[in-house]
């Protein structure tokens, strides 16, 4: 993380533990902060709870697919690369205005993922993301964790995403450690 230039862990507050069977991760939804619904298979998004309805800053974990046929590493750089690509040349006055790799601590283990920072319009409103690429070991996935805010409202909840960030870690799914 050090090398967007955010350093230390934000305090979660009264940190709420979500951790839904399948999705392969779990982390903590800051206190101000809420689950909010989605439409897509395996994602979870979060906004603060100051901006619903307004839809201008949230955080979202996707699952992606993660290719069988290379290896992890080059899987999340392909992954990355899709994602610079489509916000360079689809999204309205779309720019990438860095990528560098990201170090994740997932508890015993650590392993590189890729995150890059981004700018955009939509409808007219200039935003910025910063999107990380985090490889699953466990599974044929990877998780995208994305946090999206207004040009400017991203370093007001920048703290709290970055928490959500911090408190992110692979599990092995619960359901079917149960059965075993």
């Amino acid at each position: 993380m050090a090398a967007l230039g955010w350093l230390g862990r934000p305090s979660m507050g009264q940190a709420e533990m979500f951790q839904p069977p399948h999705f392969g991760y779990q982390l903590e939804i800051p206190q101000g902060w809420v689950q909010s619904t989605t439409s897509r298979a395996y994602t979870a998004l979060f906004v603060p709870e100051n901006s619903l309805g307004v839809g201008l800053a949230s955080v979202m974990v996707v699952n992606l697919p993660r290719s069988a046929t290379v290896g992890i590493t080059e899987s999340v750089e392909q992954a990355a690369a899709q994602y610079a690509q489509e916000i360079t040349t689809k999204a309205q006055n779309g720019a990438v205005l860095r990528q560098v790799p990201f170090r994740w601590d997932m508890g015993d283990a650590v392993v590189m993922g890729v995150q890059i920072v981004a700018t955009f319009s939509a409808d007219g409103i200039a935003m910025q993301q910063w999107a990380v690429f985090l490889p699953q070991p466990k599974a044929q996935v990877i998780h995208l964790w994305q946090y999206t805010a207004s040009a400017g409202d991203f370093d007001h909840n920048l703290p709290a995403a970055q928490a959500i960030l911090e408190s992110l870690k692979p599990v092995t799914n619960t359901a079917e450690k149960a059965k075993k």
